[in-house]
């Protein structure tokens, strides 16, 4: 029996160990591009700050937001290397035409169109 017990800790410990490398590092400060073409007030954003707070990434406290909202397609070549610049740790954007100047960056940044 002890064989058996020891196998099952063995084998309990090696399934939770990629999920215990995936928790926020403690005081560590979050960076998030937002390049979006509508204002901070707006609906979907208010909802997507609100998550974020849910998931505990809080704005002011270990989350900074580097804004780029009201972006007009226009804007893309200064806005893209304003945002890479800043090396934000996430860049999200609204409009798939200002998805295209990002994907000519570095593959760090990561696109889902």
């Amino acid at each position: 029996m002890r064989r058996r017990e020891f196998i099952k800790v063995i084998a309990g410990s090696v399934a939770a160990w990629p999920l215990t490398g995936r928790a926020q590092e403690p005081n560590r400060k979050y960076r998030i591009a937002v390049v979006v073409p509508v204002g901070r007030d707006e609906p979907p954003i208010l909802a997507f700050f609100d998550e974020l707070r849910a998931q505990g990434f809080i704005e002011g406290q270990n989350l900074k937001v580097i804004s780029g909202f009201l972006a007009k397609n226009e804007e893309a070549k200064t806005i893209v290397p304003t945002t890479i610049k800043a090396a934000p740790d996430v860049i999200t954007t609204g409009v798939i035409s200002s998805r295209k100047p990002f994907r000519r960056r570095p593959n760090r940044y990561h696109s889902w169109s």
